[in-house]
């Protein structure tokens, strides 16, 4: 009896330990595999989708990609990794199931990382790679990874001159993308 209490005891301190590494699928408040609970952000008096160009509120707004949605922050209240720009979501039956912001590219690289690992761990897979632009320039950028059962976040320091991007996306998301890739590769003419 005594055994077995033991255990149980220790079957309960492991499942208590993994709870306590699970990972954190909410991204600025937006949880991953959730339907959006945010306001649409005010449109404009005579518009179908032009919205105010302010918000005192985090809300969302329409793109031209219907499964796409902008995520609109407060006047100065942008994510301290954020470019400034919108958050967007992907969304597969009204749920959000990615969700992708622009960083402020190489001079915020590090400090990004550095957030990101805070949040997530060690990345899975961390790289330096080189990338040129058109007009010649070099620029070095942080390529990382961090990879889970319920969700994959990619990091790239370095997409524009002055841009990087983060990317969070679900499982369901992942395993669409990579259907849809396979599916693009095999009307591919092979040479």
């Amino acid at each position: 009896m005594r055994k077995s209490i033991n255990v149980l005891l220790m079957c309960l301190c492991l499942f208590q330990t993994d709870l306590a590494f699970a990972v954190d699928t909410s991204v600025f408040g937006i949880g991953l595999g959730e339907r959006l609970s945010l306001p649409e952000c005010d449109r404009l008096p005579g518009y179908d989708v032009s919205y105010e160009n302010n918000s005192k509120y985090m809300c969302w707004k329409h793109t031209e990609n219907s499964s796409l949605l902008a995520v609109r922050f407060p006047d100065g209240k942008s994510p301290n990794i954020s470019d400034g720009t919108d958050l967007y979501l992907n969304l597969i039956n009204s749920k959000v199931e990615g969700v992708s912001i622009q960083t402020a590219g190489p001079p915020t690289q590090s400090a990004v990382l550095e957030v990101l690992t805070n949040k997530y761990g060690k990345p899975t897979k961390i790289d330096s790679v080189v990338k040129n632009n058109a007009f010649g320039a070099v620029l070095n950028s942080i390529e990382a990874s961090w990879d889970f059962p319920e969700l994959s976040v990619m990091f790239s320091g370095v997409v524009k001159m002055n841009t990087g991007e983060v990317s969070v996306i679900s499982r369901r998301l992942r395993f669409r993308l990579e259907r849809e890739k396979k599916e693009n590769e095999k009307e591919l003419p092979r040479m």
